[in-house]
């Protein structure tokens, strides 16, 4: 998955229910993000693999809702 499509796919899924996505602070290779209380790293690589992607989109499940990107 492209890093763009899953920083925007966070912070449209987050925008619908009223949640703050924002991006906390930029490193060499990773970015830290929060979304309500919790913060999760996302490389910094155009292409982030599929279990990585997998992986942020279901550590927001607690935020968002059980399994919200499939919806």
């Amino acid at each position: 998955m492209k890093r763009r499509d899953l920083i925007r796919r966070i912070g449209e899924a987050a925008r619908d229910r009223g949640l703050v996505w924002e991006m906390l602070r930029q490193g060499a290779d990773h970015e830290v993000w929060s979304l309500g209380g919790h913060r999760i790293t996302i490389p910094r690589h155009r292409e982030v693999a599929e279990r990585t992607a997998r992986g942020v989109l279901k550590a927001f499940e607690d935020e968002l809702g059980t399994r919200w990107w499939e919806t």
